[in-house]
C-alpha cells in the first residue's frame, strides 16, 4: 500500500444513555387546614408525579452536529499518525414506528450512516468503504475499511428534546482484498481507534 494513502476517519455515530429531564415533586396538601387527613385524597396530592412519556421522534438526535474527531490509537505503533479531523453531521429522522425511529446522518466528508432510536439507545452502522489504487509502475491493490461503534453516550436531551452532545468511540480496520505487483507500505495505519464529539449546533 502506498505511503499517500490516507484512512478515512468518518465519524459518525451506537449512542446510548439518554439523560431524562425529572419532574419536581408537587407540595402535598396544607395540614393545617381544617379537615385535613392521611385519606386517599392527601396521598393523591403528595405522590411524586411520574416522568414524563418519551416522544421518539422529537427526543431523538436530530438537526446539526459540529463534531471532532480524535485519534486515540493506531496500528501499527510506528505508522504514520493520523491527524484529528473536524465535520459538520446533519442529523434527520426518517420514519418511526411504535417503538423505534430510523435515520440518516451525513458528514461533510461525504460518509452517510444509518440509525436507530429507541428512545434510550442510538445505534448506527455504516457500509464498508471500498476502493482501488495503482502502484508504481504497474501494480494495484483492492482494500475494505470497516467501521464499529463500541462506545456511545449522548447527553443534553429530554422526552421530548434531541440530545445536546453526542459522543463515541469509532474503530475502523483495513483489509487489502486483493493485490497485483503491489505490497502494503509500514508506514500505513491499517487499524485506528478514535474519539468523537459532537455539539449540536442552535
Amino acid at each position: 500500500m502506498r505511503t499517500g494513502v490516507r484512512p478515512r476517519q468518518l465519524a459518525v455515530a451506537s449512542v446510548a444513555g439518554l439523560v431524562l429531564t425529572s419532574l419536581t415533586a408537587c407540595g402535598g396538601g396544607d395540614s393545617s387546614q381544617p379537615g385535613a387527613s392521611d385519606g386517599p385524597a392527601s396521598d393523591a396530592a403528595n405522590a411524586s408525579p411520574s416522568e414524563p412519556a418519551v416522544d421518539l421522534k422529537a427526543s431523538a438526535p436530530q438537526g446539526k452536529y459540529k463534531v471532532r474527531i480524535r485519534t486515540l490509537k493506531q496500528w501499527p505503533k510506528k505508522s504514520t499518525p493520523v491527524k484529528g479531523e473536524k465535520r459538520v453531521w446533519t442529523v434527520n429522522v426518517t420514519d418511526c414506528s411504535e417503538t423505534s425511529c430510523n435515520g440518516k446522518i451525513l458528514s461533510t466528508s461525504g460518509a452517510i450512516y444509518n440509525f436507530t432510536w429507541d428512545g434510550t439507545n442510538m445505534e448506527l452502522s455504516r457500509k464498508p468503504f471500498k476502493d482501488k489504487l495503482t502502484c508504481q509502475p504497474s501494480g494495484w491493490f483492492k482494500y475494505r475499511w470497516d467501521y464499529t461503534y463500541p462506545e456511545a453516550k449522548v447527553s443534553g436531551g429530554s422526552a421530548t428534546t434531541p440530545p445536546e452532545q453526542i459522543e463515541v468511540v469509532l474503530e475502523q480496520s483495513v483489509t487489502v482484498t486483493k493485490k497485483n505487483n503491489c505490497d502494503p507500505s509500514p508506514t500505513d495505519a491499517l487499524r485506528i481507534r478514535s474519539k468523537v464529539n459532537g455539539v449540536r449546533q442552535k
